[in-house]
């Protein structure tokens, strides 16, 4: 335990106060074995995504710290795809190309840090009658997003020997309004009468000053971040971003920093001088 909460407590990227409350004895006590896994959605609530942000890196890279620290077997990444179809805007055919490129960039990051990671589509799993009868088992008037969590949880329990769930949070203070995932994952135990384990990312950072703080995973229209992606220029969407707001974006420069650190960690030294060097240089061996 002495080695994981010092990695909450040391890597900048977690919210250390939720995870720490998150874990429990049982994650620690067994030596080896097992996974850990995080979802990832493809739209907000109003837009789709329309890129994978450089923020996966940094939650591939914890996931396989956590992994690495806890002398687990594999990292699952869950992807969100049914949900998105309950969005009026999207279509089977966009989401399939979300879909599509979540696990193909998700897939090349896993590949540059060698971890032993599995993408598993939400449709894959949530049409087997055995999920079925796990959701349909869940009688609480909580929100359908709520039990389909759990029964995510509980499904993967069951299958991929699951011990760790990784999520991540918008602030430091719980959130009552909304889907603050530190309300309900501790309710887990409660209502499946399983085990489960919960640390907490900070969120992704755009580089926009009057929206800094979003989902490590969604990108939408119009928004200022660094994407996963052949040809983007890191210190020109910087530039830009600094010139037009006037601002030195000491924030969200300090958490791509944050990223860097930790992959330099897993992986090695990555050559640059500054963070948007080392930056570009992650994205291009994704992309050679």
């Amino acid at each position: 335990m002495t080695d994981l909460k010092e990695l909450v407590n040391t890597v900048p990227l977690f919210e250390p106060t939720s995870s720490l409350n998150g874990i429990q004895p049982e994650l620690t006590e067994r030596e080896s074995g097992g996974s850990l896994y995080f979802g990832t959605g493809l739209t907000t609530a109003k837009a789709p995504s329309v890129g994978v942000p450089f923020d996966v890196v940094g939650m591939l890279c914890v996931a396989n710290k956590l992994r690495e620290v806890l002398q687990l077997d594999q990292v699952i990444q869950l992807i969100a795809d049914t949900h998105a179809l309950s969005n009026e805007f999207n279509t089977p055919e966009s989401v399939k190309v979300m879909a599509d490129r979540m696990i193909d960039v998700s897939g090349r990051v896993a590949k540059l840090l060698e971890m032993k990671y599995t993408p598993i589509l939400a449709s894959n799993i949530d049409q087997k009658p055995e999920y079925i009868e796990i959701l349909q088992s869940i009688n609480t008037d909580d929100h359908e997003y709520v039990r389909r969590e759990w029964a995510d949880i509980e499904f993967l329990r069951r299958h991929y020997d699951l011990r760790l769930k990784l999520s991540w949070t918008i602030g430091l203070k719980v959130n009552r309004v909304g889907f603050d995932e530190r309300l309900y994952d501790p309710r887990f135990r409660e209502v499946m009468g399983q085990s489960m384990s919960f640390v907490y990312l900070l969120p992704g950072r755009t580089l926009d000053i009057d929206r800094p703080k979003v989902s490590p995973y969604i990108a939408v229209e119009g928004e200022r971040r660094i994407l996963l992606q052949p040809g983007e220029d890191v210190a020109a969407k910087i530039a830009e971003a600094q010139e037009v707001q006037d601002n030195k974006l000491k924030s969200a420069i300090k958490h791509l920093a944050d990223i860097v650190a930790l992959f330099e960690e897993l992986q090695g030294k990555v050559p640059g001088d500054t963070t948007e060097e080392k930056v570009q240089v992650i994205i291009n061996k994704l992309f050679e």
